[in-house]
């Protein structure tokens, strides 16, 4: 399985503690992009829950003899719709709970 994101681009955040006493299906979160919120959703929007799409790559991967390994990344799905950010905009996530990530395009 592959997903190209579009070739939009994908951001990632430093590792939550404790990420296993959050809510994985209803957590809302959303984006702005220069403070203005352009998409919203919550995590079970994500293939219904952000775990389904780890368990789904790791039962492909099973029959082939092979399996995920300590440190690979894994997509698991976006709560929003790809965003198209332009050079100079400031992007910010925001998953309740999981905490907020910031990206200025220069």
């Amino acid at each position: 399985l592959a997903d190209g994101s579009w070739q939009a681009g994908v951001l990632y955040a430093p590792p939550v503690k404790e990420w296993d006493k959050q809510d994985s299906f209803g957590e809302p979160g959303w984006v702005t992009i220069d403070g203005k919120e352009t998409s919203r959703g919550k995590t079970g929007d994500a293939m219904g829950q952000c775990f389904a799409g780890l368990a789904l790559t790791a039962n492909q991967l099973a029959p082939l003899g092979r399996s995920l390994k300590a440190g690979m990344m894994v997509m698991t799905g976006s709560i929003v719709p790809t965003q198209f950010p332009k050079k100079g905009n400031t992007v910010v996530g925001h998953i309740e709970g999981f905490g907020e990530i910031s990206l200025t395009l220069t």
